[in-house]
């Protein structure tokens, strides 16, 4: 597994320009499994991805092909290490900022939403994943 870390080293006006494409880019990943989780760091300076590949030299091919990376706009810090503990055994389990909790558990094959609303009201939805 492994953590990768971004630094935005031009203006984010020059991010801003290829940002759809690093969109598609992680989207392509997500699909192949590759990507777990991501997201820009707070403050926006640079973005996190959570990933997993066979190897460095696997994870390395992958991140070539970012666009940020071919343009040049971002650095990577590439933290590689072995997960032994999790909150929830063999689950994954994301917070949106949008107050959208999401749950992945890898046994059964489903999908938890979690949808908070003003913290007034919550709501809750169960869909079967589909590989």
């Amino acid at each position: 597994m492994f953590i990768v870390l971004l630094q935005y080293i031009q203006p984010l006006s020059a991010i801003e320009v290829h940002l759809e494409a690093h969109r598609r880019f992680l989207d392509h990943h997500y699909a192949t499994g590759r990507f777990l989780a991501s997201g820009p760091q707070i403050p926006r300076t640079g973005g996190v991805i959570l990933a997993k590949a066979a190897s460095r030299k696997e994870l390395d091919d992958v991140l070539t092909g970012d666009p940020f990376y071919r343009e040049q706009v971002a650095s990577y810090q590439i933290i590689e290490f072995e997960p032994t503990k999790s909150a929830e055994p063999d689950a994954r389990i994301l917070s949106a900022p949008s107050g959208v909790l999401i749950r992945f558990d890898a046994i059964t094959g489903r999908v938890t939403a979690a949808l908070t609303c003003a913290n007034v009201m919550q709501y809750r939805a169960t869909a079967r994943f589909v590989q």
